[in-house]
C-alpha cells in the first residue's frame, strides 16, 4: 500500500504515513499517483524487497539459463569432436581448444593459433606407457608442420610414425614434448626447438635423421637442456652451459664410470644415469630437483654426496637396483653423505639407507 498523498510505501497496517502525517483511511491505494510521488519517496519504494513470488521466479530464471549454459557448451565441445574445422578434431578444455586428430589431407599443414575463437594449446596424444597414437599419427601425406604460436604441449606420440614428415617448427612458448611424439619419422631432419622447452619424453624422436645426424658428444637444445649423448667416454664432463639433464640420457651405458657436472646444473631427469656403471659422481651446489630412478641401477656406485640446495628427491633415485627376480631391491653398502634435516637425509631415512651427515 502507498501513501495517496506523497507516495510513501506503506506496511499494510499502518495507522498513519510517517512522511506527511495522513491517516491510514486515507492511504488504501494499491498504485501511488506518481504525479506526488517525490524522489525520496521513489527510493524508498526500490529499497522495498521483492515479494517472494518474484525472488523465487529471479532464481528460477538464473538455475535455467545457467543449465542452459552449460548444456550449450557441452553440446558445442561434442559436436567439433565429430565435426572437422579444418581439417582438425578437437574438444574444448579450459577455454582452449585440444587438437585431437587430423583429417585432412595436405602436405604442409600449419597448426592454428586458434579454432573457431578457441586458443589452441594442446597437440593430444593419447596411450598409455607402451603405446601412444597421436592427433597426426602414421599420417602418410605429412611433409612439414609449422605449429601455433599458443600451443603449449605436444602429447605422446602426436607425429609418430609420419614416413614422409621432413620439417617440424616449433614455436617459443612450446613447454613439454611427450613420449614418442615424433618416434619413427626416418625422414625427419630440420627441427627447431625454442628455449621455452624444459621437458622431451623418451624415444620423442627415435629413429629420426634429426637424432642421428647431430655432430659432437652431447645434444643441447633449448636453454640448457641435455637432450642426447652418443659420447664413448668411461668419464663424461658434460658441459658448463647444461642447465638440466633430460630423461633417460645416459641410461644403459654401461661404458660410463664417472661423471662431471657442471656448476650451472639444476635437475637431473628421471632415469638419467639408471643401470650405469658409475662408481663416483658429484651432484653439484646449484641442483635443486633429481628425478625418479635418476641413479637406479648403479651397483658400482657405494655413495653420493647430495648437497643442501636439493629440494626433491623422487622415488628409487639412489641406493637401489632390481635383482634376478625383477623385484628392487637396496644395494648393499650403500651410503648417502648430507646435512642434517635436508632432502637428502629425509630420502635416505624414509628409504631406510645408511647416512652420514656433513654439516
Amino acid at each position: 500500500m502507498f501513501c495517496s498523498k506523497c507516495g510513501q510505501a506503506l506496511p499494510d497496517d499502518v495507522k498513519e504515513c510517517s512522511n506527511c502525517g495522513s491517516s491510514a483511511s486515507e492511504n488504501n491505494q494499491a498504485i501511488p499517483p506518481y504525479s506526488n510521488v517525490s524522489a525520496a519517496s521513489l527510493a524508498t519504494q526500490i529499497k522495498t524487497p521483492l515479494n517472494k513470488k518474484r525472488r523465487r521466479r529471479i532464481v528460477l530464471i538464473v538455475l535455467v539459463a545457467t543449465f542452459l549454459l552449460i548444456l550449450f557448451r557441452l553440446s558445442f565441445a561434442l559436436l567439433f569432436s565429430v565435426l572437422p574445422v579444418n581439417g582438425f578434431l578437437f574438444h574444448i578444455k579450459n577455454n582452449s581448444a585440444v587438437i585431437t586428430q587430423y583429417i585432412g589431407q595436405k602436405e604442409n599443414v600449419t597448426i592454428p593459433d586458434k579454432l573457431l575463437w578457441f586458443p589452441v594449446t594442446d597437440i593430444q596424444g593419447v596411450g598409455n606407457k607402451m603405446i601412444y597414437v597421436g592427433a597426426f599419427s602414421s599420417d602418410n601425406n605429412l611433409i612439414s608442420v609449422t605449429i601455433g604460436k599458443n600451443v603449449k604441449i605436444i602429447g605422446g606420440g602426436t607425429f609418430s610414425d609420419c614416413p614422409k614428415l621432413m620439417s617440424v617448427k616449433i614455436p617459443e612458448g612450446v613447454t613439454a614434448i611427450g613420449n614418442e611424439a615424433f618416434t619413427d619419422c626416418p625422414n625427419l631432419k630440420d627441427v627447431e626447438i625454442p628455449k621455452s622447452v624444459t621437458s622431451i619424453g623418451m624415444n620423442a624422436f627415435a629413429r629420426s635423421q634429426w637424432l642421428k645426424n647431430y655432430k659432437g658428444d652431447f645434444l643441447i637444445i633449448g636453454d640448457g637442456l641435455l637432450f642426447a649423448y652418443k659420447g664413448k667416454s668411461a668419464d663424461v664432463v658434460i658441459p658448463d652451459n647444461v642447465k638440466s639433464i633430460n630423461n633417460r640420457v645416459f641410461s644403459d651405458n654401461t661404458k660410463i664410470k664417472s661423471v662431471k657436472m657442471p656448476g650451472t646444473l639444476l635437475s637431473i631427469g628421471e632415469s638419467a644415469f639408471e643401470n650405469t656403471a658409475l662408481t663416483s659422481v658429484a651432484i653439484p651446489e646449484n641442483v635443486k630437483d633429481i628425478g625418479a630412478y635418476a641413479f637406479d641401477g648403479c651397483s658400482a656406485l657405494t655413495s653420493v654426496k647430495i648437497p643442501g640446495s636439493v629440494t626433491t628427491i623422487s622415488e628409487y633415485a639412489f641406493g637401489f637396483k632390481l635383482n634376478s627376480n625383477y623385484e628392487i631391491q637396496h644395494i648393499p653398502g650403500f651410503k648417502i653423505i648430507c646435512s642434517e634435516n635436508s632432502a637428502g637425509y629425509k630420502y635416505a631415512k624414509d628409504n631406510g639407507i645408511e647416512y652420514i651427515i656433513n654439516n
